[in-house]
């Protein structure tokens, strides 16, 4: 407005929208606070590893993201040892399962999955005599 034959005074541009980096950086925050909180994989909709899912699809083999799946894997080896030391080869079991879905390539996987495996091996024959 103004007076008439006035130059029309532009409206202020909209705020740019958020650009995905933006959001690729929220679910890594996100991220890194839920494996903070140990919800690496559950529950369903509140955990690390969908948030990361989620950043991988914005920014597909981006090595922030394979960064904290390997923490994840690496946590859940460190309880599958511990699990396996204390004797419980279940939890060890699952906890390396839950390892191997997210980094299914990773030789620390095969390695203790061995050791899981001759722990087992060893009980059975304990069993037997």
């Amino acid at each position: 407005g103004g007076r008439p034959g006035s130059p029309v005074k532009p409206p202020a541009p909209a705020p740019p929208l958020p650009l995905p980096a933006d959001k690729f950086s929220a679910l890594l925050a996100k991220a890194d606070a839920l494996i903070a909180l140990k919800r690496l994989t559950t529950p369903k909709g509140g955990n690390a590893y969908q948030l990361l899912m989620a950043a991988n699809v914005l920014r597909p083999s981006h090595p922030e993201v394979a960064k904290r799946l390997g923490k994840i894997a690496g946590m859940y080896l460190g309880w599958a040892r511990a699990r396996l030391r204390a004797g419980d080869l279940h939890r060890a079991r699952a906890y390396l399962e839950k390892a191997r879905r997210i980094t299914p390539e990773d030789p620390a996987i095969r390695e203790l999955r061995e050791a899981v495996e001759g722990a087992e091996r060893k009980r059975r024959e304990k069993e037997r005599k």
